[in-house]
C-alpha cells in the first residue's frame, strides 16, 4: 500500500484509495498532504503546551488555516506548493521555540515518505478512535476554509482559533477515549456553525 485516503465519498470500493486516488491524486500528493496535516497538529502541540496566546501568533493562525484548507478533498495537487507550505510551517514552529529533533533545515519528499506510515490515517490502529479523530480533522478542514475567507474580509474569532488548536492537539492523544472524541466531534460541529455565521456576516458587511 503506497497511500491511503478515504476523505471523500468516492473512495475506492467505499473503503479507501491505496494506489491512486479516484480523484486523480497520486501517492506523492497523498503523502505530502498527510504530512502537511501532521505539521498543523505539531503546531497545535507547540501552541497548547507553551500557552501561546492566539492573539499574538497571527502568522501561525493563518498558516494553520491555509494548511488545513489546502488539504481538503481535491483542493490542491501541486506537490511543490504543498512541500513549500510544510517547510513554512516548520520554520514558523522554529520561530516560536520548537526544537527540531532531526536537526533538519529543509523537509524533502524523501523525509516525508520515511514518516508517511507513522503519521498517516492508518497509524491509528483502533478503527473507532481513528474514525472519530478523522471526523474531527475533516470538520476542522472545512472550518478553516470558511475562517480563512472570513479573515480575508476582516473578520476574526479568536475563540475559533483556540478551538482549532485544542481539537488538533487532541487528535495526537494516544490515550484519547471514544466518549471524549465523540464530545469533541459534537463541539467541532458547533464551532463549524459559528464560523459559517462569521463568514455570513463578513460577506454581508462587505457586499451588502
Amino acid at each position: 500500500m503506497s497511500m491511503f485516503c478515504y476523505q471523500c465519498q468516492e473512495a475506492s470500493k467505499g473503503v479507501g484509495c491505496t494506489r491512486i486516488g479516484v480523484c486523480g491524486k497520486n501517492e506523492r500528493v497523498s503523502n505530502l498532504l498527510d504530512f502537511l496535516v501532521f505539521t498543523t497538529k505539531k503546531i497545535s502541540k507547540l501552541v497548547i503546551e507553551n500557552d501561546l496566546l492566539v492573539r499574538d501568533i497571527k502568522d501561525l493562525n493563518l498558516n494553520v488555516l491555509k494548511s488545513l484548507f489546502m488539504s481538503i478533498t481535491n483542493a490542491n495537487f501541486d506537490e511543490n506548493a504543498i512541500l513549500n507550505q510544510i517547510n513554512k510551517n516548520v520554520n514558523l514552529m522554529k520561530k516560536y521555540g520548537h526544537k527540531c529533533s532531526c536537526g533538519c533545515n529543509l523537509i524533502t519528499y524523501e523525509k516525508v515518505l520515511s514518516k508517511s506510515q507513522s503519521i498517516g490515517v492508518l497509524s491509528e490502529e483502533n478503527e473507532d478512535i481513528r474514525s472519530l479523530k478523522e471526523m474531527i480533522t475533516y470538520g476542522l478542514k472545512g472550518m478553516a476554509a470558511y475562517m480563512m475567507h472570513a479573515s480575508h474580509l476582516g473578520k476574526e474569532d479568536y475563540d475559533v482559533y483556540e478551538f482549532i488548536y485544542k481539537a488538533l492537539y487532541k487528535t495526537l492523544d494516544k490515550e484519547a477515549k471514544v466518549d471524549e472524541l465523540l464530545s469533541l466531534a459534537m463541539e467541532t460541529g458547533k464551532f463549524g456553525v459559528r464560523v459559517m455565521e462569521l463568514l455570513d456576516k463578513a460577506n454581508t458587511d462587505r457586499y451588502g
